[in-house]
């Protein structure tokens, strides 16, 4: 009796262990009624390993901390490429996917592919440390309604680093994509190598997951890295064009942790 007791009690021990670990149901999500606002979504293509790229991470750190004090519609993400990592410094938040989504740009934008390049709603592609450009794009992208409405919900993070994801985007249109993506701010690296030996860079808004979906809606469990600090991460959502790679609307939400 006294071996079926522990046995018992072990398994149920095992089972809320393995409760935990299994992500929460995120809420179900609604898109709010009405027009859809004005968004500005905000790409930069950088790399830890070019010294021109400081100047442009800078800028984008700016144009967010101006976004959330004046709680504008303006989502900054910060994708660091890999090919500059020949160089002898391995950008840690460098990822392949990155480099070939700005030469996806390049092909569409008929632009060359160089760091830093900022890209505003998938249109505008310019110098990333051109702040007057960078402004003037923002301002005009703000103008213009966005053409699809997005809401974003998440479920607390397990135990393993899964966040469960539900999204919806009302309107979207065929041939379009809603892509999720997980960025962090705060972040800074004292580089030894490469053409920014000796300095020690600061990032915001850097991507650290990105997924990509066809569907309108859903629920999407995103595996965080283990070394991300939740309450400096934010979770952007935004619609695109996968053949003109024009931002159609936007959403983000800052993460927490509970």
């Amino acid at each position: 009796m006294t071996r079926l007791l522990v046995l018992l009690i072990l398994l149920f021990g095992v089972a809320v262990v393995a409760w935990r670990m299994l992500p929460k149901p995120a809420p179900e999500v609604v898109v709010p009624p009405g027009e859809a606002a004005p968004v500005a979504v905000v790409e930069l293509f950088t790399s830890e390993g070019c010294s021109s790229c400081p100047p442009a991470d800078r800028l984008l750190a700016r144009l967010a901390a101006e976004a959330r004090k004046n709680s504008e519609a303006v989502f900054t993400l910060s994708f660091h490429v890999d090919y500059w990592n020949y160089l002898g410094w391995a950008d840690p938040y460098s990822d392949a996917a990155f480099s070939a989504r700005q030469r996806a740009y390049s092909q569409t934008l008929g632009e060359t592919v160089y760091t830093p390049q900022m890209i505003v709603n998938g249109r505008r592609a310019f110098v990333g440390s051109d702040a007057s450009k960078a402004r003037r794009h923002l301002a005009e992208a703000l103008r213009q309604n966005a053409s699809v409405t997005l809401a974003l919900g998440v479920s607390p993070v397990t135990a393993e680093g899964v966040l469960l994801a539900s999204y919806a985007a009302e309107d979207l249109p065929a041939g379009a994509v809603v892509h999720l993506a997980v960025v962090e701010r705060g972040l800074s690296q004292n580089v030894t190598r490469g053409e920014n030996t000796g300095r020690t860079l600061a990032h915001d808004n850097v991507v650290r997951v990105f997924e990509t979906l066809e569907a309108g809606y859903g629920k999407v469990p995103l595996l965080l890295p283990k070394d991300l600090t939740l309450e400096n991460a934010s979770l952007i959502a935004y619609a695109q064009d996968a053949k003109t790679m024009a931002v159609l609307g936007a959403t983000g939400i800052e993460l927490k942790d509970e």
